[in-house]
């Protein structure tokens, strides 16, 4: 009996230490970036240089709206703030998903231990950074749709949201904070007592976000509604109005102009060319967030709906590009948000190319020079003369080349005149008055009393 109670006992021993063995080894193991040599190349030089662009050009917007004090008082105030939420965006994307990739293809330990540090802080951040950046580009499409409709620039939302910007983007954070803050709680990063060096840490859900009723109603059913299809709903309908209205305004405006004074044929060219680029505007947003959210909705309900065929050998590597091409869709977005500002918004154009100039002020001298001494240049003093805020110091001449502006010989005159159109007018809430001076030795400016002036009131 006792060799069979022994041989019996040592039988269940064997048994449990291999069962040991195998749940150890299952547990110690690390997967790491699949298709690593592909991925070194999308995801670590393509997908790292887009994430360098949007960096450089999202931190060179933030540089001019710190330059130009006027861009901070219209509503060009939240694509200041949208600016750099952007930064930290680029920053994110690199952190998260380019330093993987390469302590991976080279096998760089302390790196992945790095990683591990801050991986759940800066998913949390990036959530953020994503939810305010819609949630600002809303309430900035929302305040010009207001102003562009007519009667609704007058009604109370229309001034609370001209008046008290500084608020709303202060109300947007701490909502972004609030809601996507969850995500927080959401992720755990497990250290494995048990396991050393690649195998130690493994994230996975936490118990919260694995609750069944949380994971649908709120995970996936709430955050697909107010984070994607509403913001992109809203911003289709605002553009829409917006150009609508847009192109009523330019008809009219050109209508009382023709019926009132002199209009050479390239100022119809010029009004057809700014309903093209608030049109332009329109189709690149639209096109961005068509790439941005409804391939990220697509997927996301195929995950709730049947997650384990997306981990089959047979779509795994068709997932895996998915999640990384639409994490690059995100920073394309970013990219082109100041290329679609500087074809389409000539405050930011013209702000953009001031502050290059002051950035290398030893590029332009000889230009400026050069240019100054031709009679063909149109050179221009903007002089800033306040706009009743208290404690404002704008004051000062700012010099502004504009060497684009079509001349037109007058009728009955030997004089060569230059008109200047402006887009839409400039209230007092808007940006501060300003004179306009010639800086060259012959007039090109007349003021409509017909009298010689070198000064015109924008």
């Amino acid at each position: 009996m006792d060799l069979i109670d022994n041989s019996t006992s040592s039988t269940s021993h064997d048994l449990m230490t291999t069962e040991e063995e195998i749940n150890y080894q299952e547990d110690c193991r690390y997967d790491g970036t699949h298709d690593l040599h592909i991925k070194i190349f999308y995801i670590g030089v393509f997908a790292f240089s887009i994430a360098i662009i949007s960096f450089i050009f999202n931190s060179f917007l933030t540089i001019v709206f710190q330059l130009n004090r006027n861009l901070r008082v219209t509503a060009t105030y939240y694509f200041q703030i949208l600016a750099i939420f952007d930064v930290f965006m680029a920053f994110n994307y690199v952190a998260l998903m380019v330093v993987p990739v390469y302590f991976d293809n080279f096998q760089i330990l302390w790196l992945y231990n790095i990683f591990n540090y801050y991986v759940v802080f800066l998913l949390t951040e990036g959530n953020v950074s994503i939810f305010c950046s819609v949630l600002l580009l809303v309430m900035a499409t929302a305040e010009r749709c207001f102003l562009n409709l007519p009667g609704c620039h007058e009604i109370w939302i229309s001034k609370f949201m001209k008046n008290n910007r500084r608020l709303i983007t202060v109300i947007v954070i701490s909502v972004s904070i609030l809601y996507k803050g969850m995500t927080y709680y959401e992720l755990v990063n497990i250290e494995k007592e048990n396991c050393t060096d690649w195998e130690k840490y493994e994230l996975s859900l936490s118990s919260l976000a694995t609750n069944p009723t949380y994971n649908f109603w709120f995970m996936f059913l709430t955050r697909n509604i107010f984070d994607r299809i509403l913001p992109f709903i809203l911003l289709i309908i605002m553009n829409f109005i917006i150009v609508r209205q847009l192109k009523k305004d330019s008809v009219k405006s050109f209508q009382k102009i023709q019926e009132n004074s002199y209009l050479p044929n390239w100022n119809r060219t010029s009004h057809k060319k700014m309903i093209k680029d608030a049109t332009r505007a329109l189709v690149a947003i639209v096109s961005v967030n068509i790439l941005c959210q409804a391939p990220q909705v697509f997927l996301t309900t195929w995950e709730i709906i049947n997650k384990a065929s997306l981990e089959s050998n047979e779509l795994r590597t068709f997932y895996s590009y998915a999640n990384d091409t639409l994490s690059i869709l995100y920073l394309v977005s970013s990219a082109l948000r100041l290329p679609i500002y500087l074809s389409s918004n000539r405050p930011i154009r013209v702000a953009s190319k001031s502050t290059i100039q002051k950035i290398f002020p030893s590029c332009f001298v000889k230009k400026r020079l050069i240019e100054n001494n031709n009679n063909d240049t149109k050179g221009i003093v903007i002089s800033h003369i306040g706009n009743g805020i208290k404690n404002d110091n704008k004051n000062g001449d700012e010099i502004v080349l504009l060497p684009d502006l079509p001349t037109h010989d007058s009728p009955g005159s030997d004089e060569t005149q230059c008109d200047i159109f402006l887009p839409s007018p400039i209230g007092k809430n808007d940006g501060m008055p300003t004179i306009v001076r010639n800086t060259g030795k012959n007039l090109f400016f007349k003021d409509m009393s017909k009298n010689s002036s070198s000064q015109l009131f924008v």
